[in-house]
């Protein structure tokens, strides 16, 4: 089903709840739409869908999901007055996708203890070349991001992101891996690059290899949990190493 230049506004529970339990109620389409002064913009059970150019204002949560059952595409889209953005009833190892491309994301609601997108599936969650603002902000402390499930743990992708502060990650409640590249984000008022990671967090499972140390595979450099380098005459195979090319 597709949706065009729709106003979903004023609703008890979600501008659009798609109530379907068995996984097929898949691949809507939104382009340019409006969710505003509800509970949730878009509410889901199960099933699938894409939004490109809409907006999201006034909301509890903008997007809820219930159990994905296919990938989940949100690009250029803008939200403003949410507590939250994206949030998930979660608990499962399920593998589709949801994908953050772009937009522009208000935090001035963030509260503390509620991650502005929390998310409990496994993923990945990617999330590239989003601004969210803004470091002014008083809430620009509180924001976060976490992703979180059972072994082996979540997979966020952070890729090329504008961040309010500098520390945008849960990591101390979330058991999932995060591979964070290029993002930038604000150390109080000044601006700052933060660290690229290839992490795992709380026992999550997860390994970065690029290639053998020698070209006969009788070594490689591993990378320990603590981010310490040594060398190992076997492939590292321990969850939380990493592998690479000497």
């Amino acid at each position: 089903m597709r949706f065009y230049r729709c106003f979903f506004t004023g609703m008890d529970e979600a501008g659009v709840y798609i109530a379907n339990t068995n996984g097929q109620s898949k691949s809507h389409t939104f382009l340019d739409c409006s969710f505003s002064s509800s509970k949730h913009g878009i509410r889901t059970r199960s099933g699938s869908f894409q939004i490109y150019s809409s907006t999201f204002g006034q909301l509890d949560t903008a997007i809820r999901l219930g159990i994905p059952t296919d990938n989940i595409l949100i690009m250029d889209v803008d939200s403003e007055g949410c507590r939250q953005f994206l949030s998930t009833d979660g608990g499962t190892n399920g593998y589709w996708p949801i994908s953050i491309i772009g937009g522009r994301f208000s935090i001035k609601y963030c509260v503390p203890g509620l991650p502005y997108i929390n998310y409990t599936d496994g993923g990945p969650l990617l999330i590239t070349g989003a601004l969210f603002e803004s470091y002014t902000e008083p809430s620009a402390i509180d924001f976060k991001i976490k992703a979180s499930t059972p072994s082996p743990g979540s997979m966020l992708v952070a890729i090329g992101n504008g961040f309010p502060n500098d520390a945008p990650f849960d990591v101390g409640t979330m058991h999932g891996r995060v591979v964070a590249l290029g993002n930038r984000g604000y150390s109080g008022s000044s601006p700052m690059h933060l660290a690229d990671q290839f992490s795992n967090y709380l026992g999550a499972e997860g390994r970065f290899m690029i290639g053998e140390l020698s070209g006969d595979g009788s070594g490689y450099v591993c990378v320990d949990g603590d981010g310490t380098l040594y060398r190992s005459v076997s492939p590292c195979t321990v969850a939380g190493e990493s592998v690479l090319d000497d």
